[in-house]
């Protein structure tokens, strides 16, 4: 695999939503077709599921696999809604995040990784870059009313994509010189609101996030940007994320700025091994 030389240190942010933020195995599909290895990957929620096995080396196939198998109502507890006020059990989901992550840590892993939280106390986004993995993904994942909050370090942390910005800066502090970002768009509509509670909430926050995500990477701006459409994915059918991971991957195939890059890329990793030899 190339990267890791010169200005192609690269970089990528995975954004969440849900079975809507499986469009990002896409590029990580294009990736490993194109034997680009990146040299730090984060990501919140979803996002931080799929950048995390990235990280561990799994390739696409197998990650399309696993995440388009999820399903909430496996999470379900009772236990967790009366006592808690939380739809979804920590311990299931925590069992099910150690099928894939194992007892890693985050500051071992093959490729940097930083997985993004909220600390809803300071209203802050929290870069977790070490700890055991499991509970960094526990805390990005945990959606308010469907999960309780998760503590790492003294912090109660809840879902990452609270702050929908790529987050490029923290990216280049590590090191990165070239940052992706890919993300679904937030495109919820009034009139697709019904009375299931919690998709009124999620539909409300995407109607909130859509101008607030403009002016956090307006200050804060990638270098790439795949942004997808996938509003005929709903956000809790996971086994429709294979339609997204197919999408990211054509557009990716059909970007005339990725394909340069990935070309000078190429051009760069092949006069290195030439000069070595």
């Amino acid at each position: 695999m190339f990267n890791n030389f010169g200005s192609y240190k690269i970089g990528v942010s995975f954004r969440g939503g849900a079975a809507k933020g499986l469009g990002g195995i896409g590029l990580v599909k294009y990736f490993q077709e194109n034997n680009v290895k990146p040299y730090i990957v984060g990501g919140s929620s979803i996002g931080a599921i799929i950048a995390a096995l990235f990280s561990l080396g799994f390739g696409w196939r197998k990650m399309t696999g696993l995440l388009t198998h999820i399903h909430l109502r496996n999470f379900l507890s009772l236990s967790s809604i009366l006592h808690k006020g939380t739809f979804l059990s920590k311990q299931k989901f925590r069992k099910k995040i150690l099928e894939y992550t194992g007892s890693a840590y985050i500051e071992d892993l093959p490729i940097k990784t930083i997985i993004f939280a909220t600390d809803p106390i300071v209203g802050e986004r929290v870069s977790i870059t070490k700890g055991r993995l499991v509970d960094a993904i526990m805390a990005s994942s945990a959606y308010p009313v469907l999960m309780s909050p998760v503590k790492i370090h003294g912090q109660s942390l809840v879902d990452g994509d609270f702050f929908p910005s790529y987050s490029a800066t923290t990216f280049r502090k590590i090191g990165a010189k070239t940052v992706f970002g890919v993300g679904s768009n937030f495109t919820a509509h009034l009139e697709d609101l019904d009375s299931n509670v919690i998709e009124q909430m999620r539909n409300t926050y995407n109607i909130l996030m859509r101008n607030y995500e403009h002016n956090l990477d307006k200050d804060d701006p990638v270098d790439i940007q795949v942004n997808y459409d996938a509003d005929d994915v709903h956000r809790f059918n996971f086994e429709m994320g294979e339609i997204l991971v197919d999408r990211v991957y054509n557009q990716m195939n059909h970007n005339r700025k990725v394909k340069t890059f990935v070309k000078n890329c190429q051009k760069e990793f092949t006069a290195k091994e030439q000069n070595q030899l």
